[in-house]
């Protein structure tokens, strides 16, 4: 089942790439969590929020304590963001590309 959480991850960090619909700070890919629950919605084999906190849990993506979200400072204002760790991205993808 793993597999299956790290495929996606790998997949929809690369769609956002390729979309332009992110920001990047430092070692993180940034987008708002609602449009990357509409993502992770689209592969229903598990609901987008328990993926998130499982992305949480495997320390995938950077967040608050108690949120799978952390509050990014853009234009003037804190937002609710969603960080992608670029770092496990590429190990992830790496390790996919070897299993393939």
């Amino acid at each position: 089942m793993l597999s299956v959480y790290v495929e996606e991850f790998v997949k929809i960090t690369e769609y956002l790439f390729k979309s332009q619909k992110y920001r990047v700070k430092k070692d993180f890919l940034i987008i708002e969590k609602k449009p990357l629950e509409a993502l992770l919605n689209k592969n229903k084999y598990d609901t987008a929020s328990n993926k998130l906190k499982i992305w949480k849990g495997l320390n995938w993506i950077d967040t608050e304590t108690d949120r799978v979200t952390k509050r990014v400072y853009i234009d003037g204002n804190y937002v609710p963001c969603i960080k992608i760790s670029l770092r496990v991205w590429k190990t992830l993808k790496n390790i996919e590309k070897k299993l393939c």
